[in-house]
């Protein structure tokens, strides 16, 4: 995965990453134990049940991005040389 993106992007990029992750986690709480539980909130519980994989498969997306921009950061972080006053 080339991509060149600037270490501030991915500092920006970051909080926003993790809120989302942490959102997608919250209705995965809500949604998952609603399956077995309570009356399905979509409708039937298969809807229920394919949204909670699709929420599913976005978080650990999400969660590879996030860690792919931790990776490059502190990468670029080790490599960089700064020379302060001389």
């Amino acid at each position: 995965m080339e991509e060149k993106i600037y270490i501030v992007e991915a500092l920006h990029e970051l909080p926003i990453l993790h809120d989302r992750i942490n959102k997608n986690k919250e209705k995965l709480q809500e949604y998952s134990s609603g399956v077995s539980n309570i009356t399905p909130v979509f409708g039937t519980e298969q809807e229920q049940r394919n949204y909670v994989a699709a929420l599913m498969q976005s978080t650990k997306a999400l969660l590879e991005r996030y860690l792919w921009l931790k990776r490059c950061i502190a990468y670029t972080n080790a490599m960089s040389k700064v020379e302060i006053c001389k």
